[in-house]
């Protein structure tokens, strides 16, 4: 937006008239609170109040050591840094998001491990509303079936946060093989 007091860095000189300082004077004065204003809640507060700093484009880093197993009692917590799974078709890992109100996500991704080529996994990124209906709805899904190590987007897209639901992602392990979960990478903005 622009300012509608220009801004002008005057030298007044001995030559300018003296009823016309002052006009000078208010308009720098109005040009800078115009700016200030930007910076700052209240103006006239003593001591001023600077204006909360939204985050723009900010990574959560969440590790896989927070990943709850569910129905199996052989998933594996390694010490490298990972969760693997059991080898069985249908194993679960669950990892609870622990996202603030007024969140604005664009992009939930995985640091992620086929480790064998019998391995698939299906990754969803869940929603529950918190309240008396806790309709469950997916905001997005992936299904890996390659191995190796890399990155998969599970959500890209809008979703704004507002304290009425949670969100977690679900790991399903479709076939027979081992796969690990390193972190998962959240992107988001205040709003």
């Amino acid at each position: 937006m622009a300012y509608t007091n220009t801004w002008a860095q005057l030298a007044i000189t001995g030559a300018a008239a003296p009823d016309t300082i002052d006009e000078k004077f208010t308009q720098v004065a109005l040009a800078i609170q115009e700016r200030m204003d930007d910076v700052v809640d209240d103006w006239t507060a003593d001591p001023v109040i600077p204006k909360a700093q939204l985050k723009i484009g900010v990574q959560l880093v969440i590790p896989a050591y927070s990943l709850i197993p569910v129905q199996d009692e052989d998933d594996i917590g390694a010490p490298d840094g990972y969760v693997e799974s059991d080898n069985s078709g249908g194993n679960d890992l669950r990892l609870g998001l622990h996202i603030r109100d007024n969140w604005s996500i664009t992009n939930v991704t995985c640091l992620f491990d086929l480790n064998t080529a019998s391995a698939g996994v299906v990754i969803d990124l869940k929603k529950v509303t918190y309240d008396a209906s806790a309709t469950v709805s997916i905001l997005g899904t992936i299904t890996v079936n390659a191995g190796g190590v890399g990155l998969q987007g599970v959500f890209t897209g809008t979703e704004a946060t507002d304290g009425v639901a949670f969100y977690f992602l679900k790991f399903t392990g479709t076939g027979s093989g081992r796969y690990r979960v390193y972190a998962v990478r959240i992107i988001y903005s205040e709003i």
